[in-house]
């Protein structure tokens, strides 16, 4: 049997106990830090504090937290917890902050790393001012090296015991720590009682770690920590959460310390101490800093703060990201130094940041902000005097973008010349519509004649080549106008499967001619997959806007102008590197040219409509805009390599489609005619001389009129005389379309055709609701004007 203590070493123990116990007590009392310190104090925490979204990218981390994954708070901002320390690449399906967001209420839970440590995670939702969950806070701690093996020690006396039920913190002894399963206590005062919920014949009958510690890797945590005790480490105020018989979880700081050792086994005083409520109060003034921290960070106005000398104490992420700079760069300088402001405004900073700090209220002021990349912002800053109790006085400085607000007369400015410019374009394009009207007109006297000269030219001669090459001609200035059309947006077109290969090989033939011969134009044209869904005319536009730019940028000088097409293969690695597209097949149009290249600050501006660097009476300045929009609306996608002085590289990418394109229609070889009778109106008399005996020489009986009013009083006097109409659209008095709806009146079996040079007030479309059977674009052939007769007359 041991021998029982004295009375002066039980008074001296009771000391010591008591010293324990004041300590305890001492150190339970809450701090409250002043709110400049809050974020030192998250900082200093041995605990890991992440504030996240609820998509769990981290948003803030403490230096404790960044310490552990080895990262700074920047470069660990905006990843994802869970790649961070498990390494997952999915969120852990236990995540407590993920339940807490979800349930709303806190969780916790221990958890290891594949590093093997072994860590407390607490999950918190985080509420806005209107008690929406917007993020999670995550507070982790380290228990790895936690619980030290509990030795048992052998029963105090019975005074001792008195004394200790007395004590406000709960103190066991227990022995033969960790040899036996169930460790053995031999003292167990009321406090430990009212602790965990156990009797000592339970604790001892249960296990205290059974108990204690529900989770069995803590248990196996908590004896290897109690063995290192065993061999003369001592716990001196840690803390652990045990699980009470009520199921209730209750931190406890835990000391220990050796009473005796007796043939090998080791007997523990146990100091209990809890401090649940201490960390409720903890955690509650980490909640009101992260609060106050996020507000200030998540703030859309940049919100500085500086000491009452001018150095700058914080500075909140809108402030970066409208600066440039980071805190980290700033933070400790004075505001007038760091190359934030612009010079003209440090005066004017200076001087109100001297009142301020005097405790006079200053209104809002206006400053310029200069970023790191030297642009500027207009801000507003609102700064207000902070004063506290304890400690110095400090600034707080709210800046507002006002930007967009500054610069509005000048974009109204610009809006007002935009729209200058856009009315100019719709002047250009209805005086475009009527030099069309007015050309086709001219063109169809030329193509009409040109045929009829060719009808008596025997193949022979000589001057049958000459007339097939005016017909030619006068066919593709007619093409030209449809063009002309396209560029004045007067006639868009529906996208359909085309081929872009002819089309291309086509644009470059009309090109040449308007291209200075010392320019080489050199093209590699593939159909491979060329198909595409595409306006051809704004296919043809690209290419006319691209190349006529190329040969701009080459002036006089000689060069080449290169045109290719080929057929390429986006993956998903590959079509990440461009806007706006996916993997699949692709037609690549690149047209390069070796002229002066583009300057890298004009490069950035190429695509904005009215930015052009050609001299007035050059041009616009819309013909890469127009690209770019005609661009984008098929799909694809346009990019531009340039360097002063090595030319410039156009990339730009169709998407390609499986359909195929509707077929040509085949012109028969043989030119169908007939014996019906005709009445054909047209205002111009020399249009008449020309289709007349055309259609005459097919063996139709015409009788024409140069006034629409003639021609309905010649059809009014016998209706039944004629077998078929053709008028002109655009004529004097009454319109072809006004024409065909009183004939129609008078009969309305009788078929009609309309002819126009061009109009923006009638269409194909448009014709046939009018009861017209059939609508031709002039200048008029002969092979489609007879098609087209015989067609209506079959039809009816």
């Amino acid at each position: 049997m041991s021998k029982k203590p004295t009375y002066e070493e039980l008074e001296q123990r009771v000391k010591e106990l008591e010293k324990v116990a004041d300590e305890r007590r001492r150190r339970s009392k809450v701090f409250l830090a002043s709110d400049q310190e809050k974020e030192a104090i998250l900082n200093n925490l041995m605990e890991h504090v992440i504030y996240q979204d609820t998509k769990m990218r981290i948003l803030w981390a403490n230096h404790a937290a960044c310490e552990s994954a080895n990262l700074s708070n920047e470069k660990i901002a905006g990843r994802y917890c869970y790649e961070v320390w498990p390494k997952r690449s999915d969120p852990c399906s236990d995540c407590p902050v993920i339940k807490a967001m979800e349930t709303g209420q806190p969780q916790m839970i221990e958890k290891s790393t594949p590093d093997g440590r072994y860590w407390f995670i607490r999950g918190y939702p985080f509420r806005d001012k209107n008690g929406d969950i917007v993020g999670g806070i995550e507070v982790t701690l380290e228990i790895t090296e936690r619980k030290r093996t509990e030795k048992t020690l052998e029963e105090r006396t019975k005074k001792l015991n008195d004394i200790l039920e007395k004590t406000a913190d709960g103190i066991c002894v227990c022995h033969n720590i960790p040899e036996e399963p169930n460790m053995k206590f031999t003292l167990w005062n009321l406090r430990m009682t009212e602790i965990t919920g156990y009797t000592i014949d339970e604790i001892n009958r249960l296990g205290w770690y059974q108990m204690m510690y529900s989770d069995p890797e803590v248990q196996k945590r908590a004896t290897e920590r109690m063995a290192k005790m065993r061999k003369g480490d001592d716990i001196h105020a840690e803390e652990w959460v045990i699980t009470a018989k009520s199921g209730e979880n209750k931190a406890l700081s835990i000391s220990t310390s050796i009473v005796r050792k007796e043939n090998g086994k080791v007997h523990v005083l146990a100091v209990m101490q809890d401090i649940t409520d201490r960390k409720q109060a903890e955690e509650a003034i980490r909640e009101n800093k992260r609060r106050y921290s996020a507000l200030v960070q998540e703030s859309p106005d940049a919100i500085i703060s500086m000491d009452n000398t001018g150095n700058l104490l914080s500075f909140n992420t809108t402030a970066e990201r409208i600066s440039g700079f980071s805190a980290e760069e700033v933070v400790g300088k004075h505001f007038a130094k760091i190359g934030v402001l612009a010079k003209r405004s440090i005066p004017k900073a200076l001087k109100e940041f001297a009142l301020v700090v005097t405790g006079i209220e200053r209104p809002p002021f206006e400053l310029t902000i200069m970023n790191k990349d030297k642009s500027y912002f207009f801000m507003e800053a609102n700064p207000r005097l902070i004063k506290q109790k304890r400690g110095k006085a400090w600034i707080q400085v709210t800046l507002r973008d006002i930007t967009e607000r500054k610069l509005a007369e000048g974009e109204k400015k610009k809006l007002e010349a935009q729209l200058q410019q856009v009315q100019k374009m719709e002047s250009m394009g209805t005086l475009a519509g009527g030099i069309a009207h007015d050309f086709n007109n001219i063109l169809g006297i030329i193509v009409g004649n040109t045929e009829l000269a060719m009808d008596d030219v025997p193949e022979w001669n000589p001057a049958r080549h000459n007339l097939e090459e005016i017909r030619t001609a006068s066919i593709r200035a007619r093409d030209v106008v449809k063009q002309i059309l396209a560029f004045s947006r007067q006639r868009p077109q529906k996208k359909k499967p085309v081929r872009i290969s002819p089309i291309i090989k086509e644009s470059l033939k009309l090109l040449r001619s308007s291209i200075p011969t010392t320019i080489e134009i050199h093209q590699n044209i593939s159909s491979e997959s060329d198909i595409v869904r595409a306006d051809p005319i704004q296919i043809n536009q690209v290419l006319i806007n691209l190349c006529t730019n190329a040969a701009h940028a080459m002036g006089e000088k000689a060069g080449f102008l290169e045109v290719s097409l080929e057929h390429i293969e986006l993956d998903e690695n590959s079509a990440f590197h461009y806007h706006d597209l996916f993997s699949g097949k692709y037609a690549r149009l690149t047209v390069s040219d070796t002229g002066n290249g583009i300057e890298p600050k004009i490069l950035k501006r190429i695509f904005d409509p009215y930015f052009t660097t050609k001299k007035v009476g050059e041009g616009s300045g819309m013909g890469l805009s127009v690209v770019h929009g005609i661009v984008k609306n098929h799909g694809g996608n346009i990019s531009v390599i340039s360097e002063p002085g090595k030319g410039t590289i156009f990339h730009i990418l169709f998407p390609c489609i499986e359909d195929e394109p509707e077929p040509e229609v085949e012109i028969a070889f043989e030119i169908p005619r007939g014996n019906e009778r005709i009445l054909f109106v047209d205002d111009e008399k020399a249009m008449l001389n020309a289709i007349q005996p055309m259609i005459e020489r097919l063996g139709y009986k015409v009788i024409a009129r140069t006034s629409s009013i003639e021609a309905l009083e010649a059809f009014r006097v016998n209706p039944d005389r004629f077998d078929l109409v053709i008028t002109d659209f655009t004529m004097p008095n009454m319109t072809g379309i006004e024409l065909a709806k009183e004939i129609l009146k008078l009969r309305s079996d009788i078929p009609i055709i309309l002819c126009t040079g061009y109009s923006e007030h009638i269409n194909e479309d448009k014709s046939k609701a009018s009861g017209v059977r059939a609508f031709l674009a002039k200048p008029v052939v002969l092979s489609e004007i007879a098609n087209t007769i015989r067609k209506v007359l079959d039809d009816d």
